[in-house]
């Protein structure tokens, strides 16, 4: 892992079946200024202008809430423009109703 600012990080870009090409930002941060640094980054590297997708994944403590979980990567998904996919085949109303079975 490279250091910038204080923070350890690592860069691993590659292609996805799903969503092409990935570039996967690894810190060794807080959950909290992980999916801040995500919100950032999507401004300067947006998909529409670099067709790549940017993934943030964090090291340090997991210091959010499954709502605050949720709401963040709500707002990233939608200042980034990229949304969720599923592999052709995938039904998530059966699965669902195979859940509450």
């Amino acid at each position: 892992m490279a250091t910038f600012s204080g923070c350890a990080y690592s860069i691993e870009v590659y292609e996805d079946e799903l969503y092409g090409r990935v570039a996967r930002i690894t810190v060794n941060l807080p959950a909290k200024e992980a999916l801040e640094l995500w919100l950032k980054l999507v401004d300067y590297f947006p998909y529409d202008k670099y067709k790549i997708v940017l993934l943030v994944k964090w090291l340090g403590e997991n210091n959010v809430s499954e709502s605050e979980l949720i709401d963040y990567l709500v707002k990233i998904m939608i200042k980034s423009k990229v949304r969720p996919r599923a592999l052709p085949g995938f039904d998530a109303t059966r699965i669902v109703q195979e859940l509450r079975e």
